[in-house]
Parts: C-alpha cells; structure tokens; sequence
C-alpha cells in the first residue's frame, strides 16, 4: 500500500511544480503604470456613452513611453533655444535651492531647474516692460521661423512640421496699451499623434527678437513597456465611472461623442511610484448644445490601457 501511494505521489510532482511556476511567474508580471489624467477645476457632470456608430481606432497594442530625465541636457537644450552658450549658464550660489529646484544664471537672467522632471523656466522682468504698436513686432510667420531655427537642435526631426501657434501679450506699461511680447507655442507629437498633458515648449520674444520667457516642459523619450488597449466594453466602463477628463465648461442641455481616436498624454510629474512617462489614451470627441442653445464643442481625454 505504501509503494502504491508513494507511486502516485510521484506522478503528482510534475503537476505541483507546474502550478508553482505558473503562480510564480504570475506574481512577477508587473502591472503597467497608468497615466495621471489632471481634470479641470470646473469640471462638469456628464454622462457618456459610446456610440455604436463610434468606431475605436483599429489599433489595439501600443507603447508606454518614459521621459529621458537629464538635467545636463536640459541644460544644453535652453541654452539652444536662449542663443546662449550652456558655458554661460551656472549654477547660482548663495541661493535657497530645493530638493526640487536648482536656480541658474546666465547674461540676460536666471532661469529655474526642476531636478525630477528636468524641465527649465525662465521669465525676464515683465514689470517695466514697454507696450508697442503690433506693427513694431516681427509677424506672427517672422516668429514662427524664428522659433523653428532654434528647434533645429532641440527636434531636429520636428523642426520643420511641428505645430506652432502665435500669440501676442498686451499691457499697460503707465504710458499706452499696447504688445509686450510675442510667444511661440510649441507642441511636439509622438508616432505622429498629439501628445496632451504637459508636454510643449513657450518661447517668447520682444520687439527686437531677444527671447524673454521660455518654457522648455520637454524630454526626449525611450520605449517603456508594450500595452493593450481597451475595447468599446472597457472603454465604457471607465466612462460610466466618470474616469476621464473633459474639456467641459457649462453644463450642456444634449452632448454626444462623435469620434474617436489615439494619443499621448505626459504626465505632469513623477508618480509616486517613481515614474515619469508618456501614456496612449483615447481623445473623444464630442459636440452639444448649451442652455442658449449654441453648439459647443469637447474633447474627453481617457487612458486606453487594459
């Protein structure tokens, strides 16, 4: 009786092995990381549905993307895009530096380093800055090109066909109304998508070109980790849980989603557990009708991984 039972033990070491590997190897997959989606302040209550006649983008594997944090490089890209050598930009002594920011100097100013992110701020004294006619500025097209030269080496693949939007800032400098500066808008892409969250690049100008704000929120990014997207099921189930962000301003009488499709978001810091990345999500559309009864459009940004 005892062969018999230690026979049939023998055959039940294969099988155990088997499930403790399978439970192994289980509890080693890690889970990907999730975007942190930052919703609006005035955030309005909605409830969305997917339309059936709402197609998903045919994609359904896509790519986790962590930011290449280098505070060096930073460095090296505001220099670029202040026309200034980095030999010219130093640490600054005597300064009440953070575990978060490093102040810096260089000829015109002094510019900020948030350490985690490796993203640079600088603003020149707007305080005393003197308004002029618009038509003493470069135009909004002398901007853009100035604004592209200078991208030559910070995205050198973008440089020519990135997005860039023009804006003019106006005041009261105690004597007339008039443009202070000109800012360029800067928005990079991934794979050819928009990247939404906080991932662009503020360039500012005065009358005479010199830049006197610059806003550099960007890092080159490597692949993380592969990722499935979710199905029209699962992407419901995170609408009806009101786990999204929707560029909604006023409460709409009627609203639907009429498209569809992929992007990036980047988030805005490290999480807490420690990354720091670009994330796909789904960018929906929508039009509807406010209590006036004009159309408004909206987009609704939500994670697409499974």
């Amino acid at each position: 009786m005892k062969e018999k039972g230690l026979f049939r033990y023998q055959y039940m070491i294969p099988v155990l092995l088997t499930v403790a590997l399978a439970l192994a190897l289980a509890g080693c997959t890690k889970a990907p990381p999730h975007p942190t989606i930052a919703k609006p302040g005035n955030e309005v209550d909605l409830n969305l549905t997917l339309p059936e006649t709402v197609s998903l983008p045919a994609e359904t594997k896509g790519t986790i993307y962590e930011s290449v944090v280098d505070p060096e490089a930073s460095l090296e890209r505001a220099a670029a895009l202040l026309g200034v050598s980095k030999s010219d930009i130093h640490r600054k002594e005597n300064t009440n530096d953070t575990e978060k920011y490093v102040a810096y100097t260089f000829p015109d100013g002094e510019l900020t380093l948030e350490q985690d992110t490796g993203y640079i701020m600088y603003n020149a004294d707007f305080s005393g800055m003197a308004a002029y006619d618009e038509s003493e500025f470069p135009s909004d097209d002398e901007i853009e090109t100035m604004t592209r030269e200078r991208l030559q080496t910070i995205l050198p693949d973008q440089a020519d066909t990135v997005r860039i939007e023009v804006s003019s800032s106006t005041g009261w400098d105690g004597e007339r109304d008039g443009v202070k500066y000109k800012t360029a808008h800067v928005h990079p892409t991934m794979d050819g998508k928009a990247v939404y969250g906080v991932y662009r690049i503020r360039l500012s100008f005065d009358r005479d070109g010199n830049v006197v704000e610059l806003y550099l929120l960007y890092n080159p990014v490597e692949a993380k980790t592969d990722v499935s997207f979710k199905s029209a099921q699962k992407l419901q189930e995170t609408l009806s849980a009101g786990d999204y962000a929707a560029s909604v301003d006023q409460a709409l009488q009627s609203y639907a989603i009429t498209s569809a499709e992929l992007a990036y978001y980047m988030d805005a810091d490290v999480n807490e557990a420690g990354d720091f990345c670009m994330y796909p999500v789904y960018i929906l559309k929508g039009t509807g009708t406010d209590r006036t009864g004009e159309t408004q459009t909206f987009d609704v940004i939500v994670d697409a991984i499974q």
